[in-house]
């Protein structure tokens, strides 16, 4: 019978270990354990006459067709005199978590956004590799892990390098740097709670910050740019990024709208109602020749980059 998805979740568990050997690839098979974990295998013999049985994975880590690619390399690297097993485990003797992140960051950060790389390479500095780089892969525990992340200061920042932490496991696993049937020992470690809050501002209190802002922008005109900003952040909701990186040939009048790139649906709308295109329509005004392309935000000292921030200006704004 050969090993599909609607086969092997149809395996009910019995009273004791079942094994399920493939019909397509030889050597292939799943184990059922009376708890109800599913395993992938596969045999192979060495060049020395040696009968091996290496885990391939879980079912739900992995699918039976890419459990059965890998043990089709399995198979296809004993037969020229390999030893999968005996690889891995010499591996495995010197694998600590710092080699793991030196692979990490080649397969998997140098693919993620600027942003959220330079966000994981924060917490793999301060908060993993300190406790956890030198240690063997194999020897970090459940309960090392609790108790580091119980440590650390912040609980939500915790729970964004446990995030981190359960993502190298995983990956390890996949790329066969540590033995996927063994568990991750970040999967039944607590997250912190978590509350989000919301505070909206009143009518009185929007038009004090909006005088405030005027006032501020007189005082100081070499924050207008940081001024402008505050005042389209308010006015569309937007996250702080996505006001100070616009460029003017996102902005699409006809459709009321500023065209927002590299979100992870791909290109959205941000809705730009009447007030804000007056905020706009003043920083085109400022400019000598109406820009159809660059930043909306310039930074004051240098006009190739966009803003940095505007959390001294808010700050120096609500302190008036």
């Amino acid at each position: 019978m050969k090993l599909t998805k609607r086969v092997v979740d149809g395996v009910q568990p019995g009273p004791s270990k079942q094994i399920l050997w493939d019909s397509e690839l030889k050597g292939f098979g799943l184990v059922v354990q009376p708890s109800g974990i599913k395993s992938y295998v596969v045999r192979y013999t060495t060049a020395a006459g040696r009968d091996r049985r290496l885990v391939l994975g879980r079912h739900g880590e992995l699918t039976p067709d890419e459990a059965r690619k890998r043990a089709a390399e399995v198979r296809a690297k004993a037969r020229v005199g390999g030893d999968p097993i005996e690889e891995r485990q010499q591996l495995r003797r010197s694998e600590s978590l710092s080699d793991l992140v030196d692979v990490y960051r080649q397969r998997h950060l140098a693919r993620l956004k600027l942003k959220t790389r330079e966000e994981y390479e924060r917490l793999l500095a301060r908060d993993i590799l300190p406790e956890f780089g030198s240690r063997s892969l194999e020897e970090i525990s459940t309960g090392d892990v609790a108790r580091w992340h119980a440590g650390l200061e912040s609980p939500y920042a915790a729970n964004r390098a446990l995030a981190v932490l359960r993502s190298l496991f995983e990956l390890a696993a996949r790329w066969s740097l540590r033995d996927p049937a063994r568990p991750n020992p970040c999967v039944y470690v607590l997250r912190n709670p978590e509350q989000g809050r919301e505070r909206f501002l009143s009518d009185e209190e929007l038009g004090r910050l909006g005088a405030a802002l005027a006032e501020f922008e007189k005082r100081e005109p070499r924050a207008r740019n940081a001024v402008a900003a505050i005042r389209l952040l308010l006015l569309t909701g937007a996250r702080r990024n996505e006001i100070l990186r616009l460029r003017w040939e996102m902005l699409d009048r006809e459709r009321s709208c500023a065209w927002l790139p590299d979100s992870k649906t791909g290109r959205r709308p941000l809705l730009l109602a009447a007030p804000a295109w007056e905020v706009l329509d003043s920083l085109r005004d400022r400019c000598d020749i109406a820009p159809s392309k660059g930043w909306v935000l310039p930074s004051a000292r240098k006009s190739s980059e966009p803003l940095a921030d505007v959390r001294k200006t808010f700050s120096a704004v609500c302190a008036l």
